[in-house]
């Protein structure tokens, strides 16, 4: 998935943690090859190598995660679109080559970018509709591995946790008694560095930002958050950290909002009674949803 995951465990057994601990990075790892476009094996890529033509047949966890998918882009109204991948990959942000794509290639391939496309067939069958269509899990791939690795770690009597999986977070129980778990929201300018922070409160919490994967040309900064309508960068924002009970849905609903912009996107966060979110703006205002006004501390000397 492109980045580090770590976990943190808080319990009286070493011998106890560690073996929960290995157990949940191998949930993780099994996540990844779930939800990879890098191998030629995995069912993504077989369900889009078969784009126009049959209906794969998957694994019913990825058909459901296949279906929460498409229900957060009916519920962010197509910011949020796994179908991203024929334009991601023109960006190539995995590879040392630095391009920009033509705009004329990007708008020959906009119709292949469009969740609907997506056909849930009978039978945990999958059908992209047009040829070239291409799925991609990374908005949501880190997040459901870090629900699994807190379900994992749970199921090994891990009751006190924090999980980390690239600026996805998700936290048990606490660091210990009385003392909740300390979570740090990555600055945008300096990632080294926090911006802000607040209490694990068994929650999951999920930060889209400008900075995590980008490459600069000709003066210009392109970052790898892209909006599904133009093909291009999202504007008018740094980052966004969005807090829900699933790391999953936080994840994709930072993307989301990133996209959406500041003022629609918090207009979005607070319609939601699942969510609460920071929006960073691209001239550094901090936006926060009521819901997290005094449970979140900002760090302005960093």
């Amino acid at each position: 998935m492109g980045t580090l995951f770590d976990i943190t465990v808080s319990h009286p057994d070493v011998e106890e943690a560690r073996k929960a601990t290995d157990k949940a990075f191998d949930e993780i790892q099994r996540i990844e090859w779930l939800t990879s476009n890098f191998s030629s094996k995995s069912e993504i890529t077989k369900i889009n190598q078969n784009a126009g033509k049959l209906a794969y047949p998957v694994s019913e966890e990825l058909y459901i995660l296949l279906q929460k998918s498409i229900q957060y882009s009916q519920l962010a109204n197509g910011t949020f679109d796994i179908t991203i991948g024929a334009i991601q990959d023109l960006w190539k942000f995995e590879n040392e080559i630095r391009t920009v794509p033509a705009t004329e290639t990007i708008i020959r391939l906009l119709p292949l970018v469009d969740f609907r496309n997506i056909l849930l067939e009978e039978n945990h069958h999958v059908r992209l509709k047009i040829e070239g269509m291409k799925i991609d899990f990374g908005a949501v791939a880190k997040g459901y591995a870090v629900d699994r690795g807190i379900d994992v770690l749970k199921k090994y009597n891990i009751d006190n946790a924090i999980l980390n999986g690239g600026g996805d977070l998700k936290s048990i129980g606490e660091k210990s008694p009385g003392v909740p778990w300390k979570i740090g929201v990555r600055h945008p300018c300096k990632p080294s560095d926090v911006i802000a922070s607040l209490d694990g409160k068994n929650n999951a919490i999920a930060t889209s930002g400008d900075y995590q994967k980008y490459f600069v040309k000709d003066g210009i900064r392109y970052h790898h958050i892209l909006n599904p309508v133009t093909g291009m960068q999202a504007q008018g924002l740094q980052s966004v950290t969005i807090i829900a009970k699933e790391a999953m849905f936080a994840d994709a609903m930072a993307t989301a909002v990133f996209v959406m912009g500041a003022e629609q996107g918090m207009k979005f966060v607070k319609s939601q009674s699942q969510l609460e979110g920071v929006i960073i703006t691209a001239d550094g205002k901090k936006i926060v949803s009521s819901g997290l006004k005094g449970e979140i501390e900002f760090h302005d000397d960093n």
